[in-house]
């Protein structure tokens, strides 16, 4: 077998997407042999890049003006005869290095391999796949879109077609597809998909700037006009067979949506008529001996029926610890638990994610590692149901402890029960924890002495959070009891001494 695939990470704008595509790439079954860490010029968060290196073991290329300049550093930089090329938001099924290693092993003609993607809505229900079933010139030339995104490529194989064109301002992978195809080299496709990637985000980056895209293609094609000619007419009938298949496909959904749109209409009318049939009758609006199903009533959390049923357990606690909330205060995603519970008492304010496309983020980091954030600097940090969505929740503590003040206090909120986050994709979602888990995973960051949980929830509010029922379903009384055997809510209060 070879002795391990060399890894090229484009860290792109960096974010979730990044810190995604890490992550699948250190939960391969086969090690890779090195990684490479490829950052754009107008990466925003260079903090994020050097703690995602640092935990990987990965070198960090300085950022180059054009990408087949940085691409080709890349190449030099690996020490592994296969080289495997992931951009950002892309997450590799645990068996795709070895599976590539199989592949290269089985057959030393394959000069490149090219991954299926399996491509799906962020809430994970709506999928489509990417396959690398045609990968010849006049394929490549009747579409740029389908080249492959994720793909591993040999060593001999970049060598033999002089690398990446370094005097391309965009399109370097593209133009290097069209190079490979055209000489000739083997092009294995692994029909699985072993890779995902979620829907929308590179279709929305080229529609933001579809004349420059035009103009970088015109610049490819002019120059491999004379392939252009020889392929023309296979390229034509390629292109013309796509188009077909595509208004086929926008005939059939409009179809679709057109009966949707009359399904749902008649299912509102037939909500709204027995609501009010149940109202008067003094009924409440929802039966619950209706609730023998295998559907939640929302896959929305509740928002589309009202008020999330945790939402008022989270602000139950920081209310009760609301004193805390004051002077340097970081939340994440938004500061609005801090506007909201710290009022004047605050004296600065941070929001913390890592995703750039976040306007309201002030601090780009990933929280596991954050050494752009200064020690001993927030007097509050506000961490409401963020934990879970962190594989490593003991690097996160401990890092929230190093970036308190003596005396500061993190205030935290952890689920015992609820529905998957499919929203971080199918590897986002990690972890619930009992009152005694929380205890334990706060208590080896924070001293015990300086720790306490606070717990709520009981088997109704349990029972509507799941099934997508919204907290104005309940009423204050079904709140208000606390059963220990059906936590909901854990929260943290701990302070740094």
């Amino acid at each position: 077998m070879t002795s391990g695939i060399s890894v090229v990470l484009l860290a792109g704008t960096g974010g979730r997407a990044l810190l995604m595509s890490a992550d699948s790439i250190a939960r391969q079954r086969a090690p890779h042999r090195d990684l490479v860490l490829v950052t754009a010029p107008d990466h925003p968060d260079p903090a994020l890049i050097g703690s995602v290196a640092a935990r990987m073991g990965a070198s960090v290329l300085p950022s180059q003006p054009r990408p087949g300049v940085a691409l080709n550093h890349a190449v030099r930089a690996c020490a592994g005869e296969q080289l495997a090329f992931v951009p950002a938001g892309f997450v590799l099924s645990e068996t795709l290095l070895e599976r590539c290693a199989q592949a290269f092993d089985a057959d030393a003609n394959v000069s490149a391999l090219a991954p299926g993607v399996q491509v799906q809505t962020p809430d994970g229900l709506g999928r489509a796949v990417w396959r690398p079933d045609a990968l010849h010139p006049a394929a490549v030339l009747a579409d740029p879109a389908g080249v492959p995104p994720v793909f591993v490529v040999t060593r001999a194989a970049v060598d033999g077609i002089g690398g990446f064109d370094e005097q391309l301002h965009a399109l370097a992978e593209y133009e290097f597809w069209l190079r490979l195809t055209l000489s000739g080299r083997r092009v294995a496709p692994l029909h699985a998909p072993p890779v995902i990637r979620e829907l929308g985000a590179r279709m929305e980056v080229r529609a933001a700037h579809h004349d420059e895209y035009l103009a970088h293609l015109r610049e490819v094609l002019d120059r491999h006009a004379p392939a252009l000619g020889e392929h023309m007419q296979e390229v034509l009938v390629t292109r013309e067979l796509r188009f077909g298949r595509s208004r086929e496909r926008h005939r059939d959904l409009l179809g679709r949506r057109d009966n949707d749109l009359a399904e749902l209409d008649r299912l509102r009318a037939a909500a709204a008529h027995h609501r009010a049939y149940l109202e008067h009758h003094g009924r409440a609006a929802l039966d619950w001996g209706d609730l023998r199903r295998t559907e939640p009533v929302s896959r929305d959390w509740g928002y589309d029926r009202g008020t999330p049923v945790d939402r008022p357990y989270i602000e139950a606690f920081l209310a009760d610890h609301s004193s805390d909330v004051r002077g340097a205060v970081l939340e994440v995603q938004e500061d609005d638990f801090t506007r909201a519970f710290g009022g004047p008492r605050v004296t600065a304010s941070d929001v913390l994610d890592i995703d750039p496309s976040n306007s309201r983020a002030t601090v780009l980091a990933d929280l596991r590692c954050a050494p752009g954030l200064p020690s001993s600097h927030f007097d509050c940090i506000v961490l409401t149901q963020t934990l879970h969505v962190i594989d490593d929740v003991g690097a996160a503590l401990q890092e929230s402890y190093r970036i308190l003040r003596p005396g500061g206090v993190l205030l935290a909120t952890l689920p015992a029960a609820s529905r998957t986050c499919l929203e971080y994709g199918e590897n986002g979602d990690f972890w619930r924890v009992t009152p005694a888990g929380a205890r334990r995973v706060v208590q080896e960051a924070f001293a015990p002495s300086h720790a306490s949980c606070d717990v709520y929830g009981n088997v109704l509010t349990n029972t509507a959070f799941l099934y997508g029922l919204a907290a104005e379903e309940l009423t204050d009384a079904e709140f208000s009891t606390t059963d220990p055997y059906f936590p909901l809510i854990t929260g943290i209060r701990a302070r740094k001494t």
